[in-house]
Formats: structure tokens, sequence, C-alpha cells
């Protein structure tokens, strides 16, 4: 999730979180869970209602996006490798729209505009149980000392503790996975030669940010 983003000053900052990809682990957890494999490959639980059922989960997105379908896909095979059934369902853009921020889903693959502050980033990441500030947590997480960090670090009387206050927020967030960011989409901007003082800004402000310095020459 990287609540400190490239646009905050560069990067400046942030201390990154990194994991080794090791999908043997992966499916360690699910033997010490008490899974097993069933004869088409996929996990089954050995109880409960869903015994003997693959384990399965539904990734939705919104329909007409190549690049997420091809995620979709790629995510799909992934998984299968470990023994984990993913099903894709796409919606079509409205019915996304309500589905994701009412939490209905079970994985699903969206996208934020991010800001030039990492302050911007708090109502995606405080817990979903204060609406009045926190209502773009789609995911609905909650955990208080993220929320303490993040108002802190909002709060911060210099850049250095701000930073201090956003990478500890961010790793919990790593820890407990909130979200997965998975790439940053490209934004190309074109303009004539006699334009001047355009200066091209890919967070959610947008490249009018400095219109008032722009100006025609020859």
């Amino acid at each position: 999730m990287s609540i400190l983003r490239k646009e905050n000053g560069g990067g400046r900052g942030y201390k990154g979180t990194s994991y080794a990809y090791d999908p043997s682990q992966s499916i360690n957890q699910l033997k010490e869970a008490g899974f097993k494999k069933g004869s088409d490959g996929y996990f089954e639980p050995t109880s409960g209602p869903l015994k003997g059922k693959a384990l399965a989960f539904t990734i939705q997105s919104k329909t007409g996006n190549s690049i997420r379908s091809q995620s979709e896909v790629l995510f799909q095979a992934q998984m299968k490798s470990i023994g984990i059934k993913i099903n894709i369902q796409n919606v079509d853009a409205n019915t996304f729209g309500t589905n994701i921020p009412n939490g209905d889903y079970q994985i699903t693959e969206f996208a934020w505009d991010s800001t030039p502050f990492v302050s911007g980033n708090q109502p995606i990441y405080c817990s979903y149980t204060d609406m009045t500030h926190c209502d773009s947590n789609w995911t609905h997480s909650a955990n208080a000392h993220v929320d303490q960090l993040m108002a802190s670090g909002s709060s911060a009387p210099s850049q250095s503790q701000e930073n201090e206050d956003y990478n500890k927020a961010d790793a919990i967030l790593w820890q407990n996975a909130v979200t997965l960011p998975l790439y940053q989409t490209p934004l190309f901007f074109a303009w004539s030669n006699n334009l001047k003082g355009v200066l091209p800004n890919t967070s959610s402000v947008g490249v009018t940010w400095n219109a008032e310095n722009w100006s025609l020459g020859s």
C-alpha cells in the first residue's frame, strides 16, 4: 500500500517493506491449518459445512478493463499452483461502484488516485468504524495503532516525525496485508511547443495544478 507515496517529494523518507516470494510457505500453512489436497489439485477443508469442497474465492473488478482482466488471470494461475481456486466474476461499472464501498466482494482489484500529501491516504487506511473521516476504507480494516500513528503523523511538527509515524503505520498495514499494490498506471501528457510553464503532475490534482503559471509564447 505504501502510504508514503512517490508524489510526496519523490518518496523521500519512505522505508519500504518487502517479503520473499515463497509459494511453498503458503502450501505449508494450508497443511498446518488442516487442509488437504483433493484429486483436482485444490485444497479442501476436512471438517465443517465445506468439507470436501475446493478452497475457493471470487475476485471481482470492472468489466472492460483489459489490464485488470490480465491481472486476474495471472492471479488465478498463481493461486492454482498453491492449491487455491479463484473464480473471476467481473461486473459493470455501476454495480462495481456500489459493491466495493459496501464491502460486497471477497477479493477485488481497483485503483486509487494519490494526492501530493501523505495525509491524503488517511481516509483509506484509518479504521472503518470512523465513517466521518475513514469513508474510503473499503477493506473495512481497523487498527487502533494505525489510527494513532496516522493522526500523529498528520499533525507532526517536522517532516522527519511525519515520516517516522507514517512508516510505522505502513509497516503494520503490510503485516496485516490490508491491500496489496500491484502497479502504478502511467499517465501521458502532450502540449504544443508554444505553451510554456506546464509541469506534469500525476497525482489527483491533475496536470492543470499550476495553470496560473502557463503562458503562450512563440
